[in-house]
């Protein structure tokens, strides 16, 4: 089984993800997933100056 913790190991943001079939709902992937990897995206950004981020 996949878990969260390995999905955002193995995320890169240029690199298309695969995410499991279990974790979709018809075409997409529930929405605390994609803020998960957006979350995740921001964070890898290195050298953007972005502000603390205190929710998402």
């Amino acid at each position: 089984m996949t878990t969260l913790s390995d999905l955002i190991a193995k995320f890169q943001p240029a690199t298309p993800i695969a995410i499991p079939d279990r974790w979709t709902q018809g075409r997409t992937a529930y929405g605390g997933l994609t803020a998960a990897l957006s979350v995740q995206a921001a964070l890898m950004t290195e050298d953007a100056k972005l502000p603390t981020l205190t929710s998402a």
